[in-house]
């Protein structure tokens, strides 16, 4: 992975502890990921593999559309208004220390 600098998680990826080992060297060496979906839970599903998340992960999302909102100018370069995403995603929360750029 040493040759990247930015890894991209497809939705369903979990994170088994080989895994977990090479993302934390990722992201020790400066560099970043994105996970989206399912990506980045642990093997059983139930939460965030990393602490470096800094997420709690709180399940399915029940409905068939969730909507967020880029928080201010936290994020150049994304219009301020509600985005909607049309499939079933995951429900979560920040934990302390986590910067939120979108509710």
């Amino acid at each position: 992975l040493s040759g990247y600098k930015l890894l991209i998680l497809p939705d369903n990826i979990p994170v088994t502890p080989l895994l977990a080992g090479k993302l934390r060297d990722h992201l020790a060496a400066g560099k970043g990921i994105i996970s989206s979906g399912e990506s980045g839970l642990n093997e059983e599903g139930t939460d965030f593999a990393m602490e470096e998340w800094k997420l709690r992960y709180d399940g399915k999302d029940p409905s068939n559309a969730s909507y967020l909102r880029v928080c201010g100018d936290k994020v150049a370069g994304i219009a301020d208004i509600p985005w909607s995403m049309y499939k079933e995603g995951i429900r979560f929360y920040p934990l302390e220390d986590c910067q939120v750029l979108a509710q």
